[in-house]
């Protein structure tokens, strides 16, 4: 057993009731004030006791301090007497010093903005240490007064941002202190956003603190809604309590990783804070947030985007190119996605099929299937069941998109055309057609049962026979056309020859009296876009590189990268159009030869960081994207390398 403490005098025990601090040197007791003070490299608070008060022995009794420092001569008026003091009962207010105040407010008031003034009253934060006496209470006074802190730096940077939108209104004569302007039911991201598409100003910047506050929001939100939370969360007890790794930081974590190990990208992310979580801390929470969490998320995010105007084609037409990817995961023959290859030892693959908006560039619908049961036309008729499509769209595929079925789906949606490429064979009637430049319409019926009257016009050519479903009522496994018996369809077929000296096969249902052969080239030129898409998300992403073993947590990561993706999109494009009007500003005889664009890499690495560091970052991230510039040199064309490519094991990580 240690020493036992000896007990301290009566008139210092009434000292260390109060929090000073007592030390004994020589039988003398000295005592001393604390003041909060805050470290200025890891922006953690404690108690500095460098404030003397004075000091006490049985000779001479309570001695005040002078000027702040003990002395350990007694007092003296200079009479020669020795004065004594009883304890800190009799000590006169007047020698004592001012204890911290911790009551003052900081209200932020800018002017002429209704829709933050709303906001800023109601967020009155304490600034000062209150005064604790037991040590759970003064940690869980720390976290508080770190927490208000973030939100008031938080807030700080919203009114400069809101003060230059505010003034833009004032100016153009707008009532910003209008009761419409003042709205706080609305969360803080669709204030922004309000505010913002009112004036047309929605700089990087502002869209920088727009996306992370939206997705913030979209978090509380999943937090909060206590009915379907067992839609998004393995129980509905998770991410109730407080926890170094809640809801936001995991989700932040999970685009940023990267292809680090998870403990360097765990210190990427906490290092600032001092006190890293360890990795199989952040297991346990991920197991809590289901997939369908992240795929929410995803959706969401799509459903509330930015407020600038939709890149359009012809002004009309949104398009949207579908396409899929494969993934490496890791070896286990148990699951669906497990492949055999011949003799050799098989592989897991899972196939993510994507909807990705051309001219917007970001993806606007996902489906993740098994590699081996993978089916990408139902998966596109899955993907627009569940779209509302608002303005006029073309949908655009590939060759493994010439689906009838997939054509009539189309074509029974709403403001939905399509632009498919199809192979030479694809059916009895393009087959037919001369090898040569040419614009045709084709018609034929659908039937889905072999009558006597069906099979006469089978040989005939008159229609075509796809499998339907049971009139009974029964599963049957394979289901080649959804709709009745009897349609008749009518395609229109373009064919043109490449500059390679190949020849290529459309088939589309936009007018030919609108739009031209020309027009319908250049229009599937530009589903290409897609296929950069899926390289900037497996590699500046590295969404290649998994952490972890299970296809729910790859699912979860492959839906998290999306969202990443969309958002590193959103602001390297706002980029992109500050950078494209301020070049309009440069005279022609002083602009560069050649044209410039955004290093794309570059950008998508610098909102990762952005993210990373939840926006308390030191640079403008408009201009920091924009100084990362790579010249366009068209005309330029490679060999596609196909290589083989395997699952990374965890050993062999960055």
């Amino acid at each position: 057993m240690g020493r036992k403490r000896k007990a301290l005098p009566g008139p210092i025990r009434e000292y260390e009731k109060k929090g000073y601090r007592i030390q004994k040197r020589s039988g003398t007791y000295y005592i001393y004030l604390g003041y909060p003070v805050k470290d200025p490299v890891t922006e953690k608070k404690a108690v500095k006791y460098n404030t003397a008060v004075g000091k006490y022995s049985e000779k001479t009794g309570f001695v005040p301090a002078e000027n702040g420092r003990n002395t350990r001569s007694a007092d003296n008026d200079g009479s020669g007497e020795k004065k004594k003091h009883a304890g800190p009962d009799h000590v006169s207010h007047d020698t004592m010093p001012p204890a911290p105040s911790h009551t003052e407010k900081c209200i932020l008031t800018p002017d002429s903005c209704g829709a933050l003034n709303a906001i800023m009253q109601t967020a009155g934060f304490s600034c000062g240490m209150p005064d604790v006496k037991s040590r759970a209470e003064r940690r869980r006074a720390k976290k508080e007064a770190a927490e208000k802190k973030k939100w008031l730096r938080r807030l700080e940077k919203l009114a400069a941002e809101l003060r230059d939108i505010s003034k833009a209104l004032s100016d153009a004569g707008i009532n910003t202190d209008a009761p419409e302007y003042c709205r706080l039911s609305a969360g803080k991201a669709d204030i922004i956003r309000e505010i913002s598409s009112m004036t047309g100003r929605f700089g990087s910047n502002t869209c920088a603190v727009y996306v992370l506050t939206l997705l913030e929001d979209i978090l509380d939100e999943m937090a909060g809604d206590k009915e379907h939370r067992d839609l998004y969360f393995t129980s509905p007890s998770d991410f109730t309590r407080d926890s170094k790794i809640n809801l936001k930081e995991l989700v932040i974590f999970l685009m940023t990783n990267g292809a680090l190990t998870l403990d360097k990208a765990l210190f990427n992310q906490f290092s600032l804070t001092g006190d890293v979580p360890t990795a199989s801390a952040l297991c346990q929470q991920r197991t809590k947030l289901k997939p369908e969490g992240m795929q929410y998320l995803f959706h969401s995010l799509i459903k509330r985007p930015a407020p600038p105007v939709p890149k359009l084609w012809k002004g009309t037409w949104r398009v949207l190119a579908v396409d899929g990817t494969d993934t490496n995961v890791a070896y286990d023959p148990s699951l669906d996605s497990y492949v055999r290859n011949g003799d050799a030892a098989g592989y897991n693959q899972l196939h993510v099929n994507c909807m990705y908006d051309v001219f917007g560039q970001y993806y606007c619908g996902s489906l993740i299937q098994p590699k081996g049961k993978m089916n990408e036309p139902g998966a596109v008729r899955i993907m627009i069941s569940s779209t509302e499509f608002k303005e006029k769209a073309i949908i655009m595929g590939d060759r493994g998109y010439g689906s009838l079925n997939l054509i009539e789906t189309v074509m029974r949606t709403e403001n939905l055309e399509y632009l498919i490429r199809v192979k030479e064979n694809y059916i009895k009637e393009i087959s037919c057609l001369e090898l040569k430049e040419q614009d045709v319409d084709i018609s034929f019926e659908i039937v889905t049962s072999r009558t006597k009257e069906n099979r006469e016009k089978i040989k005939e050519g008159k229609c075509k026979y796809l499998s339907g479903k049971s009139k009974y009522g029964k599963d049957k496994k394979d289901v080649a056309w959804d709709f009745e018996d009897g349609v008749m369809m009518n395609i229109r077929v373009v064919r043109f020859r490449l500059s390679s000296g190949n020849w290529e096969t459309l088939v589309t249902s936009l007018s030919r009296d609108e739009y031209s052969m020309e027009d319908l080239k250049e229009l599937y030129h530009a589903r290409y876009q897609i296929e950069y898409g899926f390289r900037y998300l497996k590699y500046a992403l590295a969404l290649s590189f998994y952490h972890s073993r299970k296809e729910d947590m790859i699912r979860q990561e492959i839906y998290a990268g999306l969202c990443a993706y969309n958002i590193c999109s959103a602001l390297t494009g706002y980029a992109a159009e500050a950078k494209k009007k301020a070049d309009e500003t440069i005279p022609e005889d002083e602009r560069p030869r050649l044209d410039y664009r955004i290093n794309t890499t570059m950008g998508i690495y610098i909102v990762v960081d952005f993210l990373r560091k939840r926006g308390n970052v030191a640079y403008d991230i408009c201009a920091m994207i924009t100084s990362y510039m790579v010249p366009v040199k068209p005309g330029r064309s490679f060999a596609r390398k196909v290589r083989p490519r395997s699952w990374i094991p965890f050993l062999y990580r960055a």
